[in-house]
């Protein structure tokens, strides 16, 4: 239903369980773009917000398409530059910075088999005894939980990404949970302080 909806260009109704509202809620969506997973994802305009989202198929429990709501077109660049500049199928608000980490040998050996969408490695780039990660994104939290469950293994290069994983690092030491305005901070991409 979610690919005929995009091949198509008719309105997907779908029922959608929400993580961040930990609800189903009734939603209409035109799909641009269907990224065949584990897990599938799919890019579309939210008739709700107007804007670009992401969505997972697990988390659509029913679905038809709705030709009495219009489609809304999207151009491909936009769709393109809204892809690249996400990761793992996570996206936020703003421009999308470029952070870098390295990883060392033998620990990047694994992560070249276990990068997440949106991160790459240049393969004519040397580094010393491990790789650079180059990410393009405006999605910092899940980068740095990436980073962050990497330990001693990474080292950050870029002073938005430190930011973000001294936080999450800083959070996880003191036993409390990121206070949820430092939390939006860190979705949004923005450097926390403190």
């Amino acid at each position: 239903m979610v690919e005929e909806s995009a091949d198509t260009q008719v309105t997907l109704g779908m029922r959608y369980f929400s993580a961040h509202r930990s609800r189903s809620e009734w939603r209409y969506v035109s799909v641009q773009r269907v990224q065949v997973g584990p897990p599938s994802r799919l890019v579309a305009v939210c008739h709700r917000s107007g804007t670009l989202k992401w969505f997972r198929v697990e988390n659509v429990s029913l679905a038809k398409l709705e030709s009495t709501e219009g489609y809304r077109t999207q151009e491909s660049e936009k769709v393109q530059a809204y892809v690249d500049g996400s990761v793992d199928g996570f996206h936020s608000e703003g421009e999308a910075c470029h952070s870098t980490f390295v990883v060392g040998e033998p620990d990047a050996h694994w992560l070249r088999n276990n990068l997440l969408d949106g991160m790459h490695i240049d393969p004519n780039e040397s580094v010393r005894d491990g790789v650079r990660v180059h990410v393009p994104s405006t999605a910092m939290l899940p980068v740095a939980r990436f980073v962050v469950g990497l330990g001693a293994a990474a080292r950050v290069e870029t002073p938005e990404l430190a930011a973000c994983v001294r936080e999450l690092a800083r959070g996880a030491l003191g036993g409390t949970p990121v206070a949820s305005t430092r939390a939006k901070r860190l979705r949004s991409g923005g450097a926390a302080t403190g």
